[in-house]
């Protein structure tokens, strides 16, 4: 299977075969998949929050309903460069900002600065990674345990030792 239309269909926790993604339509696909399937979390790490990916209505569409879905969802996001989000404007940045207590964002530490993965973890079990941030050269697979566990320590590496981005947030005035 190597079409992004044909991606949707797999499951998470279910379908193992690590698919080659070439191009952003390749990870917006497999993306839109992971949060409409999610059931527990989804976890980022990109160094801007890629519009190509996590701008797209689609993904936003499928993380609100995750959000309000009456799970305990829940969506962490770390980014290295915040600046382009508060000058551009972003719709998860949006959606963050209206469901506070589901999605949490953090600026990746200054000694992560140079880190140029990207990746995305639903639930756990599935992994979208990009072994260079600013390439859709990747791979992801909807349940590899093993390598999403391993990509999932990395992230909470990260994530205990970044700030919140506060400069994120919606001021009330």
């Amino acid at each position: 299977m190597n079409r992004s239309e044909d991606w949707g269909q797999l499951r998470i926790g279910e379908d193992n075969r690590e698919l080659r993604l070439e191009r952003s339509q390749d990870h917006v696909a497999v993306a839109a998949a992971f949060a409409a399937q999610a059931r527990r979390g989804l976890d980022v790490v990109s160094r801007q929050l890629d519009r190509r990916v996590y701008d797209t209505s689609k993904f936003v569409e499928n993380a609100r309903a995750f959000a309000v879905s009456g799970r305990n969802a829940r969506m962490r996001l770390l980014i290295l460069d915040t600046d382009a989000l508060i000058k551009k404007g972003h719709r998860l940045l949006d959606l963050a900002r209206r469901l506070t207590s589901f999605m949490e964002i953090r600026r990746l530490e200054d000694d992560f600065k140079d880190f140029n993965e990207a990746f995305l973890i639903a639930d756990g079990v599935a992994y979208l990674y990009q072994n260079l941030a600013d390439r859709y050269d990747g791979a992801a697979n909807f349940h590899d345990p093993l390598r999403s566990r391993a990509l999932l320590r990395v992230f909470d590496d990260m994530w205990e030792h970044s700030p919140p981005a506060s400069e994120l947030r919606s001021l009330h005035i």
